[in-house]
């Protein structure tokens, strides 16, 4: 809700009307999808325009919007926090491809193109069963990240699955 702050003179019910108008806008931060027409120093306005709300704050000489966060699935991600993604992965034993090289993509929504994860391998088991989960993890040679998943590229297909864990810093 986006209303003025400013209380004009008036009768006793117009007076008390533009300030709970004033009230609820600033109890909403000023949502709505275009940006308060009157700003204030550190005012906040929580930007509806986009899929996910992003709650902006002015700056202090009122020349500027600053971002603090998104909220995203009904959870805030502030804009000056770095967020570690944590996904355990498994490499099957099914891979595309007839030959070198064999692929297998693995779909994780939080990944962008331009991601670089980290992936390691988390082998379980005996000590014989971890190191076979090793040898198996070695022909794989290259992952690739695209919108939504990680393409694996090896030069053998597997014959084990492999438990991996990817780490995202975002």
């Amino acid at each position: 809700m986006q209303s003025s702050v400013v209380i004009t003179d008036g009768t006793g019910l117009e007076v008390l009307t533009q300030l709970n108008a004033a009230f609820a806008t600033l109890a909403s931060c000023n949502t709505g999808a275009s940006e308060p027409t009157e700003t204030y120093p550190a005012m906040h306005w929580l930007d509806t325009s986009g899929a996910n709300a992003v709650l902006k704050q002015r700056n202090a000489d009122n020349t500027a919007w600053i971002e603090r966060g998104t909220f995203i699935d009904n959870k805030f991600h502030s804009a000056d926090r770095t967020q570690i993604i944590v996904r355990e992965l498994t490499l099957s034993t099914e891979w595309e491809g007839d030959s070198v090289p064999f692929t297998q993509e693995i779909e994780v929504e939080e990944l962008s193109e331009t991601d670089a994860p980290t992936i390691t391998i988390v082998p379980a088991g005996t000590h014989s069963e971890q190191m076979a989960q090793v040898a198996e993890f070695s022909k794989v040679y290259r992952g690739v990240t695209t919108d939504g998943k990680i393409t694996f590229y090896a030069k053998e297909a597997t014959v084990l699955p492999v438990a991996l864990q990817m780490q995202l810093i975002k």
